[in-house]
């Protein structure tokens, strides 16, 4: 094998832990693993709300894992909002701002000084075009491939989406029809040399709209060889994620309120980050446990204590908080979005459900709740989506998502490089 230097431009890296980073962590440390050289460039940002407040200090140059990661500072400055939205109404700078007006004049200067020093780029995550474009230009200066991770957020889907041809059949929310599929965009996903996918919506939408080349890398987790469920008070539900409007936290809330009326012994754990308003209603729930942000060892207990876990979110590229959950045979409910319906069959490991349905969403809970038969059978299936011995016919989900199967996806991008 033929070393490869390859530089990673990213809007994070870690400590970030959301599934974008974790996706992007674990093919640049297997890309290390087997020789490459490999280098992160990424903003000095953890958490989501450090783009616009920037309260906690990370390191500038470390190493995590045999990778080499620097982070740049954001370019802000006074009134800086208001003079991006000035210049995206004029059409100016959209590709080095993106919609969120975020960028690193540090890093965009890194990168066109320090590209030649690499064999290839690989760049992401959509729409952070503010790292994107620089890292595509500057790759195109120095006649060097470029590769593209745009996990791309379809939206919201309907249950009678045609998987062949699902562009007719989907709902592009305005947030997602702009970051995703605008004009500029549009190029981006043209120019890439490589797209690396995470299943069927997005291959589908590589070959009817561009000419590049894609290979599919699929997250890897771990699967527990076997699971020891604590006992716990009742039934327990479970959502963690970064709680706003978006991952359909109201959604769960107000079903979770429907349920402590019929069961009162049900219980709800919100893991992960939540929103001011949302976090206000949790509190005011009787049943409701709020854990905050939480460490590897303490999610494994987390899941070893669900019944049920919930995340109705209206977008997901894939989605590996479901995929853990599945690890630990625990049964899901999720809104239809290409992510979730990869990885979700429809009454089989979990359910879907429309986007702010809380009715359907109760409905399913509780026939979870009377139905112990069924709730043992679907957390069996659970577990063998995540192990690879289910079969889902559609191919979405087929292999599982275990190291092993990652490692197979990393050589064929290998052989890209």
């Amino acid at each position: 094998m033929n070393p490869k230097k390859i530089l990673f431009a990213l809007n994070r890296y870690l400590p970030a832990v959301s599934g974008a980073e974790t996706l992007a962590s674990q093919i640049a440390e297997r890309l290390a693993d087997s020789g490459h050289q490999v280098d992160v460039f990424a903003f000095d940002s953890v958490f989501d709300d450090d783009y616009v407040r920037r309260g906690r200090q990370i390191q500038k140059r470390e190493k995590i894992n045999r990778v080499n990661v620097r982070r740049f500072p954001l370019t802000k400055f006074i009134y800086h909002d208001r003079f991006m939205n000035l210049l995206e109404k004029r059409g100016i700078m959209e590709w080095y701002t993106g919609r969120r007006g975020l960028f690193s004049v540090n890093m965009i200067n890194a990168l066109y000084n320090e590209a030649s020093n690499y064999d290839c780029i690989i760049s992401g995550v959509m729409p952070f075009t503010g790292v994107i474009y620089p890292a595509m230009k500057s790759a195109g200066k120095f006649n060097k491939k470029f590769i593209l991770l745009p996990l791309i957020h379809f939206g919201q889907i309907s249950e009678r989406t045609n998987m062949n041809n699902f562009q007719k059949g989907m709902i592009f929310p305005e947030q997602y029809r702009y970051e995703y599929f605008s004009d500029s965009a549009m190029k981006m996903y043209e120019k890439a040399d490589v797209i690396i996918t995470q299943g069927v919506f997005e291959e589908n939408f590589v070959k009817q709209n561009t000419k590049s080349a894609f290979v599919r890398v699929n997250p890897k987790i771990e699967i527990p060889k076997e699971i020891k469920k604590q006992k716990n008070e009742g039934f327990t539900i479970l959502t963690m994620a970064n709680h706003n409007f978006e991952k359909g936290i109201d959604t769960t809330l107000n079903a979770f309120k429907m349920v402590k009326k019929s069961a009162p012994d049900a219980k709800l754990i919100i893991a992960g980050a939540i929103e001011g308003e949302y976090r206000c209603s949790a509190e005011s729930v009787d049943g409701v446990e709020i854990t905050g942000h939480l460490d590897e060892d303490k999610k494994r207990e987390i899941f070893s204590r669900a019944d049920l876990f919930v995340l109705p979110s209206i977008a997901e590229s894939l989605g590996i908080v479901t995929l853990e959950a599945h690890a630990y045979g625990v049964p899901t409910i999720n809104a239809y979005c290409s992510g979730s319906m990869q990885i979700v069959k429809n009454g089989f490991n979990g359910f879907l459900v429309p986007f702010q349905d809380y009715l359907l969403t109760y409905e399913y809970i509780m026939t979870l709740y009377r139905d112990g038969n069924l709730l043992d059978k679907m957390k069996a299936n659970a577990r063998q989506t995540a192990i690879g011995e289910a079969d889902l016919t559609d191919g979405y989900g087929g292999g599982g998502f275990s190291a092993k199967r990652q490692e197979k996806q990393i050589k064929n991008l290998m052989e890209i490089l």
